[in-house]
Formats: C-alpha cells, structure tokens, sequence
C-alpha cells in the first residue's frame, strides 16, 4: 500500500484540482471525463477483496473532498443537508415503525450512525474494514453502541450478521459488482424483518439501471445508472419511500422492505 509523504499530493487533493478543472468543460467531455476516471479508478481494486479494497480506501482518504486528517472519512453524502435529510427520514420511520435496535450495515466514518444512534435503544455498526471498526470503537462506543467487523456479500455460516429491529444499509451497494450487491440482499433479507436501502442513483434521461461495474470507489451514476433494488437483476419487493436531492438529475434513494405485514411493491425509476 502506497503511504503519502508531506511533499506527496494525495488522492483526494488530485481528485479536488481535476474536478475544478473539468467545470469548465462542455458537458459531453465532462461526461467522457468522468467515466474514464471511474473505469480507471475501479481497475486499481478489481484483484483485492472486499475488505482489501475498502480498507486501502479508508486508510488513504478516496472519499475526503477539501482536506483529508487521515480519520476514516465516508465522502459527502455523509455530511451537511445529505445527512440532516436522511436522518430526518429515517428518524421517522423508526417512530412509525416502533424499532428500537438497528444495525447501521456498512457505517463506515459513523458520521450518519452517531446521529442515527441516538434515535434507538440499542445501535450496532457493521463495516468490513477492520480498519473502520477500530476507530469507530474508539471514537463511539458505549453500553448501547458497539461495533463489529462483517462482510455483506459472505455466506452467513461464516459468521451471522448481528440481530435488531431494522437495518440501514445507506451508499454501500452501489460501491459492489452486481453479483455482490445480489449476495449482499440475500443475506440482509434473510436477517431482517425491516430493512431501509438508500443509494445515490441517477433519474434523468436515458436511465439505465443497475449497470454493472466492478467493487471500487466510484458508483454508477456516470453510466445514468445506480442500484435500484426493484428492477432487473435484483426485483427485490420493496416501497420506495424518500428522495433526497443530490445533484441534478441525481438523488438519493430509500426503499423499505418490511418482511413483517408482507409490504411490497414496486419503486419507480424516474
């Protein structure tokens, strides 16, 4: 794993300077832009594992935008109106769904899961970086808060996701292959009797859901495209429930799946 020296500009310093510069390019050779750099940066953790990839992530700052401190940091649908807007969405679910445990699958920087833990009786964060979990223990832990290592996309009789009321599983698919956003559903259905799925998704023209890619950083919406749980491959049963602006043409995503009364249905992608 490459370490940054002081006099080395990092990752997220080089994305910072090139996305200033792409600004002032017309709109197609953004487009061109944008997608030759996903593709390039999603070749760099196509032969690691999961946990390779999203520990070299964590540990080298991807995802920071203006600065990295060398903390975790799960980019900036973890923070500011993103955050505020989400939490208020589920904080209401929760009430309407009278939970009282969550597992928060993929927490990440914890960012959303402090605020998030505040609302339940009891909090678990689950990150398949060991990397992740440490720090957040250290950082968040407490008698109603704990942290654990798990992998999503791994069969459960190697080790079982832990129990609660619901699970949130926010921004993480659509950093997987489609195979193992498949794996990842199975094993979350199984588990859960209520489960909330958030993904930032692409709605504008020319929509094409659920275009593969391999595991990395970088997400579909440069292909006009996202994880959507209700179509083709995955047609998990489900409600889409929130909306939350992002970018134009861009928003992210919930669906509630309730294994509890037998809620179904279908979400749009528009």
């Amino acid at each position: 794993m490459r370490h940054l020296s002081s006099g080395t500009c990092s990752e997220s310093a080089r994305v910072t300077i090139l996305s200033r510069v792409k600004r002032l390019l017309p709109a197609a050779a953004q487009e061109f832009i944008t997608r030759a750099r996903n593709q390039q940066a999603q070749k760099q953790y196509a032969h690691l594992s999961l946990a390779e990839t999203f520990t070299r992530i964590y540990e080298s700052g991807v995802w920071a935008e203006g600065g990295w401190d060398g903390k975790p940091c799960s980019g900036p649908g973890s923070n500011g109106l993103y955050l505020e807007r989400y939490c208020q969405m589920v904080k209401g679910q929760i009430e309407k769904l009278e939970v009282s445990s969550m597992a928060d699958l993929g927490c990440g920087d914890c960012n959303v899961g402090k605020v998030l833990a505040d609302m339940v009786a009891s909090y678990t964060g689950v990150d398949i970086s060991a990397h992740v979990v440490v720090r957040n223990t250290q950082a968040y832990a407490s008698d109603r808060i704990r942290f654990v290592r798990g992998d999503l996309t791994a069969d459960l009789s190697a080790g079982d996701l832990p129990p609660a009321d619901m699970a949130v599983v926010r921004q993480v698919l659509q950093h997987l292959s489609n195979a193992e956003v498949q794996l990842a559903l199975q094993n979350i259905r199984r588990t859960y009797p209520l489960v909330l799925i958030t993904e930032h998704v692409y709605v504008g023209p020319s929509l094409k859901p659920n275009v593969d890619i391999h595991h990395g950083p970088r997400t579909r919406v440069p292909y006009h495209s996202g994880v959507f749980i209700d179509q083709p491959p995955f047609n998990v049963p489900s409600v889409w429930i929130s909306d939350i602006p992002y970018a134009k043409e861009e928003v992210l995503r919930t669906w509630l799946i309730d294994h509890r009364t037998g809620i179904s249905g279908g979400g749009s992608t528009r």
